[in-house]
């Protein structure tokens, strides 16, 4: 299991399929996406796998003039509550579409932030990725199918199934 998990835990495959099935219900003309983050690493990171699928990423800061507010928007500040703050300023202010802004979360108290921004803004619901969440919830599904038996080697490919991934020796 030891294996299993840590080969999971190291996986970005579950975050880069909740960020392209977000990307894929919001996104309609030339396939934009800015991307609103101070981490210079995690731009290039999320941009390869965001334009690997297709999609063409935008800076929010050098790639001012190319994007509008109904540019969909993905925001990862340092901090959840900076992300949680960042998208509540967007959104007052009207700068970006409420339906296409998307918050990249670490820490799941940053959704609770997130659905007291959007009552006081007179919103339903502010679309958010949680990282600790969907880890939770994968780390779940192994316990699951270890407690029903199934081996490393079947529990490996289901993974590797699920999410596109080459199987590992």
């Amino acid at each position: 299991m030891k294996q299993i998990v840590q080969q999971a835990s190291e996986s970005r495959a579950p975050l880069i399929a909740e960020v392209l099935g977000w990307a894929k219900t919001v996104v309609t003309e030339g396939n934009n996406i800015v991307f609103d983050t101070t981490n210079a690493e995690y731009f290039a990171t999320v941009k390869n796998l965001l334009e690997v699928n297709g999609y063409h990423v935008l800076d929010v800061v050098k790639d001012k003039k190319a994007y509008t507010s109904q540019t969909p928007r993905l925001v990862y500040q340092a901090t959840t509550a900076d992300t949680a703050q960042t998208i509540g300023s967007l959104i007052a202010t009207k700068l970006v579409d409420v339906e296409k802004c998307c918050a990249l979360l670490d820490k799941a108290e940053g959704v609770s932030d997130l659905v007291e921004i959007a009552k006081e803004n007179g919103v339903s619901e502010i679309p958010s990725i949680c990282s600790a969440i969907i880890y939770d919830r994968w780390f779940r599904t192994v316990r699951g199918w270890i407690r029903m038996g199934a081996t490393a080697k079947q529990i490996q490919v289901e993974l590797d199934q699920t999410f596109n991934l080459t199987p590992t020796k």
